[in-house]
């Protein structure tokens, strides 16, 4: 080794310069992200027989268990956020599937990267007017046991904490708090 070559090995040690190998085509795919394999998702999302949504009906629930459902498949898949909507909408059935297919331009048009918290905002403004949610809240605050039996009033309260509990408030709600 010439005393050149040994100053330069020597000032790149030390100067920390990374190696040249770390910048070749070969190094740099190895270190970017592996791509998203969408069709793997989803075939692993329908294995796990994720809750179809087909819009209201008279119980007032399906609307918040559905999106836990939902939350609940994406954490146990490790799902990159780019999936959630895509793997969610495809479980929109019915008046909930034409619901989504008439306000999803809207949406990309004020979001272009339309995230999942914007849907679940949107679907709860849908699904979940405020009003409501704001009425059952109250309700909450007020339910007492009375002349109810434990395991009713239980129920009861069960029934209503979801309504009151955080994962149902949308952006602007948490910052009014």
């Amino acid at each position: 080794m010439t005393a050149w070559n040994e100053a330069d090995v020597r000032a790149r040690t030390t100067t920390n310069i990374p190696p040249i190998l770390a910048t070749t085509p070969m190094a740099v795919a190895q270190q970017a992200p592996a791509p998203v394999d969408v069709s793997r998702i989803m075939e692993r999302f329908q294995k796990l027989r994720p809750m179809e949504f087909n819009g209201l009906n008279k119980e007032p629930l399906p609307p918040a268990i559905w999106i836990r459902e939902m939350e609940i498949t994406f954490s146990m898949l490790e799902c990159i956020e780019d999936c959630k909507i895509w793997c969610a909408t495809c479980m929109l059935k019915g008046k909930a599937d034409v619901w989504w297919r008439s306000t999803q331009p809207n949406h990309i048009a004020t979001h272009p990267d339309l995230k999942w918290e914007k849907f679940k905002e949107a679907f709860f403004e849908n699904y979940f007017p405020k009003i409501y949610r704001e009425r059952k809240a109250m309700e909450f605050m007020e339910v007492t046991q009375g002349f109810k039996s434990i395991l009713e009033y239980q129920q009861k309260f069960e029934e209503l904490f979801h309504f009151v509990f955080a994962h149902l408030k949308t952006d602007r709600e948490r910052e009014e708090i």
